[in-house]
């Protein structure tokens, strides 16, 4: 399911949480882009810019694509406190 993404750090959670799922490790996930594992490390815990090469790879490694979509307007209901 479709998963709006807010934050750096979000973005690398989601991929942490892939990571994981296929039980890969940082340095396997690093080996197949070419970068260390403490790289790998710093890009899950959104740590560091990431070019869009770089995400689409990564995303394309752990068996994931990116899309974009248009944003859902805010709800107009105020929040009851």
């Amino acid at each position: 399911m479709p998963q709006p993404i807010k934050t750096p750090l979000q973005f690398g959670q989601i991929l942490e949480g892939r990571r994981r799922a296929l039980k890969m490790s940082q340095a396997e996930l690093g080996v197949k882009l070419g970068v260390s594992q403490s790289r790998i490390s710093q890009l899950l815990n959104g740590q560091g810019p990431m070019t869009l090469d770089q995400i689409l790879a990564m995303t394309s490694a752990l068996g994931l694509e990116l899309s974009v979509a248009e944003k859902q307007p805010a709800s107009t209901a105020k929040a009851r406190w």
